[in-house]
């Protein structure tokens, strides 16, 4: 969680970094993606057990799904360590940041001279529409990428926020309403990505005991996804965004 938000901070306040320092977001990105290989493991084995808690018949079969999950994330785990080790070792990663700080304060000019409110303002507002945009598209359809590009954009306004959250405090209501969409959200997908992740395993073929786990699956989906949806109601509330909006403003 910490890379992945000093990554959106970078991204928020990349405008205003000088050029030579931006190449910085790219490596701070390229580390997000190596801890993401690695979370996307552990997050398929731990629903996989929750699952095998649902349906305890099917564990002769999944246990040597999880086995190649384990090797698949240890290898993950190494490839990120060798990079986190070549990008932050002997504290480079914080001298490049602290750099990085320097030189955009010295920024002058368009977004630059904007005050931290009016920044907090435009880049919340843009994060907003974009969550609107998709959130029409989710309601109206039962498909799974839509609910996928509107948790994309749901977690995108939760980072763009997050900066702000001590210097501008009347924003944390609003937030932990995002927080909330977003971890159901997330729930739901994760399961999409079990769901098509054991369909790989088993491309050639299912278990009696396995195709009973996939039916449970699908039952403990329908209740996430009910849940998921019902979560979205909070973001049509008008009387929601304009608090977000005050609190920015």
């Amino acid at each position: 969680m910490a890379v992945k938000r000093l990554r959106e901070a970078l991204r928020l306040f990349w405008p205003v970094v000088p050029r030579p320092r931006r190449r910085l977001l790219a490596q701070v990105s390229k580390l997000n993606e190596c801890l993401g290989r690695v979370r996307d493991r552990d997050v398929l084995s731990a629903h996989a057990r929750a699952l095998l808690a649902r349906a305890p018949g099917a564990g002769p079969a999944l246990e040597p799904v999880l086995a190649a999950w384990a090797a698949e994330r240890q290898v993950a785990w190494q490839e990120f360590n060798n990079f986190w080790q070549r990008l932050v070792g002997g504290g480079r990663l914080l001298r490049r940041l602290r750099r990085v700080a320097r030189a955009t304060r010295k920024r002058r000019g368009g977004m630059a001279d904007l005050p931290l409110d009016r920044l907090a303002y435009t880049a919340g507002l843009a994060r907003l529409e974009r969550v609107e945009q998709r959130l029409t598209a989710a309601q109206s359809s039962d498909d799974p990428a839509a609910l996928h590009r509107l948790r994309l954009a749901v977690k995108r306004l939760k980072y763009t926020l997050e900066p702000f959250l001590q210097v501008l405090p009347r924003v944390d209501s609003a937030y932990a309403v995002i927080c909330e969409v977003q971890e159901r959200l997330g729930f739901a997908h994760d399961l999409d990505v079990l769901e098509a992740a054991l369909g790989e395993h088993f491309s050639e073929g299912r278990p009696a005991e396995v195709e009973a786990a996939s039916a449970t699956l699908a039952a403990w989906r329908e209740q996430v996804y009910a849940a998921a949806r019902e979560s979205l109601a909070a973001l049509t509330d008008e009387a929601w965004r304009r608090r977000l909006l005050d609190a920015l403003d």
